[in-house]
């Protein structure tokens, strides 16, 4: 299995755990404790808040935003399973403001 790839423009934090085969474009942030499984693709721009994983074989296209920002005094964490293409510019979150999910 091939180690993963990550752009020189990306900030991953130390603590992220990556699958083998993952591929991270230029300009993407992921954040601390993330899980990012095997053969996942995330495209130019995306961020991985804190608290969430991406399963095996997704493909994030660019500037997809997963869980909410840490500065709202709230962790939200979103899973998403194996398999999945997210489009351009999607934002997967909870809006922890809210009383109904």
């Amino acid at each position: 299995m091939a180690a993963p790839v990550i752009h020189p423009a990306a900030n991953v934090d130390p603590s992220a755990r990556l699958g083998p085969g993952v591929v991270i474009a230029a300009n993407v942030t992921i954040h601390r404790g993330v899980s990012i499984g095997a053969d996942t693709r995330i495209g130019a721009g995306c961020v991985v808040h804190e608290g969430c994983s991406v399963g095996s074989r997704n493909r994030l296209r660019e500037l997809v935003v997963i869980g909410t920002d840490d500065s709202v005094d709230s962790k939200c964490s979103v899973t998403i399973g194996d398999d999945n293409v997210i489009g351009a510019h999607c934002t997967i979150g909870v809006d922890p403001q809210s009383e109904s999910f």
